[in-house]
């Protein structure tokens, strides 16, 4: 149980507004609901998401500026910078695609910033007919042919010096250059529209708690079934499923950081289940379940679950591409980390809630 000036203040709110608005016992629990649900996304949006936000446009226009140096001047040095600076916003991402809600889902922006598998085929393609220049010819191609998975091909689809020569050398060497700098412009500008559809849903985000299916809660809920269910689904168990193992059906192969992302998806989803983020304690669904639905016994249950995937995940010494060959029960067992959390939230906590789970695992991410 956690206790912080941030949780204090919260609970005091709902107590304050049970006493002001009791009516009738059903009208008391349902303003206390309400108002722990506002308590809630205020929260997860002034100390989490429009952070989060900020973060990634800095990140997106680091990426810029590498990507820039490194066509430049490509060498071992500047290309890993760029590298570094493509993971660096690529994380970022991870922990905000969880959140596709509202607008930001209206607008199918997660897939204009990032659709895997990528088509390498398409973009040599593009890169042959030097079709792609700037941003704004991004804007009109094809989703696998352009965000984070496609900058992860032009910098990681070989060993250093074959990239570097990629840049240097042969008749494509200047639209190579133009593609990979257009990516990472129109990144930039995904990242701005993001923040601004983040900015523009506030008010609504922080006040819409009616219990259907279009109030905010409903939605968060959803959305970490949905994030869960794409680690488990996607990420995970379409390798195990493969025969022989099949390490390329991984999301971040090239790069062989499939583990970090999947680890930046789980971290959204625990962060909005405990309400804690960047050292703020806060009112997360963690209290939502103890003090509001009273079922610390289901908020010891999930904490738990969580524990031991984060555990299984601490515990891999290596990228899951080599582990997939290497130990191929350590996926199993993460799998089976990730779909206890799932049954916990999808199920049990959704049946105290009363939440409605839209997401079907057959939707895909």
């Amino acid at each position: 149980m956690k206790f912080s000036i941030l949780r204090i203040l919260a609970l005091f709110a709902i107590s304050l507004t049970l006493i002001i608005s009791c009516d009738s016992d059903d009208s008391s629990s349902n303003t206390d609901t309400a108002a722990a649900r506002e308590t809630q996304m205020a929260h997860l949006y002034d100390n989490y998401i429009i952070l989060l936000q900020q973060q990634h446009v800095n990140q997106a226009n680091d990426l810029i500026n590498t990507s820039n140096a490194f066509t430049l001047n490509p060498t071992s040095v500047t290309l890993l910078e760029a590298r570094d600076s493509w993971k660096a916003a690529f994380l970022t991402w991870k922990n905000i695609e969880i959140f596709n809600v509202g607008p930001i889902q209206n607008a199918f922006l997660i897939p204009r910033v990032h659709t895997w598998p990528v088509s390498s085929t398409g973009i040599e393609s593009r890169i042959i007919d030097a079709t792609v220049q700037n941003s704004d010819d991004v804007d009109i191609i094809g989703a696998t042919i352009k965000g984070y998975a496609a900058i992860e091909y032009m910098l990681f689809n070989q060993n250093d010096q074959v990239v570097i020569d990629q840049f240097t050398t042969g008749a494509t060497t200047t639209d190579r250059k133009a593609y990979l700098n257009a990516l990472s412009e129109n990144l930039a500008s995904r990242a701005r529209e993001s923040q601004d559809l983040w900015i523009d849903f506030e008010s609504d985000f922080k006040t819409n708690l009616e219990s259907g299916v279009n109030g905010n809660f409903n939605r968060i809920i959803n959305a970490m079934v949905a994030g869960l269910e794409s680690i488990k689904g996607r990420k995970i168990e379409e390798v195990l499923n493969s025969s022989p193992t099949d390490i390329t059906l991984f999301e971040n192969y090239r790069s062989q950081i499939s583990k970090e992302a999947i680890k930046a998806n789980l971290d959204a989803v625990y962060f909005t289940y405990t309400g804690d983020f960047n050292d703020i304690e806060g009112f997360g669904v963690e209290e939502y379940t103890s003090e509001v639905l009273n079922r610390e016994d289901l908020n010891v249950e999930l904490q738990s679950a969580f524990t031991a995937a984060y555990s299984t995940l601490n515990n891999m010494n290596d990228s899951l591409e080599n582990i997939a060959i290497t130990d191929i029960n350590q996926l199993e067992v993460l799998k089976d980390d990730v779909q206890n959390i799932i049954r916990l939230l999808k199920v049990d906590f959704s049946s105290a809630a009363s939440i409605v789970i839209t997401f079907n695992d057959n939707d895909g991410d």
